[in-house]
């Protein structure tokens, strides 16, 4: 707790200083920085509250990058607390001013995120249509991270839905791509994935 309040006490000086030069730049950033930190220690109302506070500044001095990564910082939020209509709604926002801007990563990020909702929602066909675009997108970004990522969550769609081979198949991919790439986290999370695939596809009854 004395660590979180001494970060705390940090951000708000960074936010005073910014908010007296006048920096709405800065003070857009500062915010964003404190909302991320709320966001991972849990208090995602109050992150949700300084996001919606960036997006004003950034409507304010027209930044449109900043107003996609405000409106996908509040779809998270959402997203974690199990909001999905909330979610899909920021998203979608986020999705059409990436689309007018361009950014490839970012729409590919977007994507995956309308994936994650709509395979929450039980919505399968929905999330993979996301999550395949999201590949599609990723393949010309230069961080093969990203690809990693995907290849996992469109083999989980496939897991859930008792589609086994293919959802080997795609954690497969994914691990190969993992150690080229020396990405530590995502091979990491594609053995995990790996691993449940195949003890899933060994119980008696499943489907193919």
């Amino acid at each position: 707790a004395g660590r979180r309040d001494e970060g705390d006490r940090c951000l708000d000086e960074a936010l005073a200083l910014h908010r007296a030069a006048g920096d709405r730049r800065g003070e857009a950033e500062a915010l964003n920085v404190r909302g991320i930190a709320m966001a991972l220690d849990g208090r995602h109302a109050a992150a949700a509250q300084h996001f919606r506070a960036v997006l004003d500044i950034e409507e304010e001095i027209g930044n449109r990058p900043g107003q996609i990564k405000a409106l996908n910082n509040i779809g998270e939020v959402h997203r974690l607390r199990e909001r999905h209509g909330d979610a899909l709604h920021y998203y979608r926002q986020a999705l059409a001013l990436t689309r007018s801007v361009g950014g490839r990563q970012q729409l590919a990020n977007l994507y995956n995120n309308l994936g994650l909702v709509h395979d929450a929602l039980g919505e399968p066909d929905r999330a993979l249509d996301y999550l395949l675009r999201a590949m599609d997108s990723c393949r010309t970004s230069p961080d093969p991270r990203c690809e990693t990522e995907y290849l996992v969550s469109i083999g989980t769609v496939y897991r859930k839905t008792g589609r086994h081979e293919e959802a080997e198949a795609h954690f497969t991919r994914a691990e190969r791509l993992a150690r080229e790439t020396g990405n530590r986290d995502g091979l990491r999370a594609a053995r995990n994935a790996l691993a449940g695939a195949r003890a899933a596809a060994s119980r008696p009854g499943h489907r193919h």
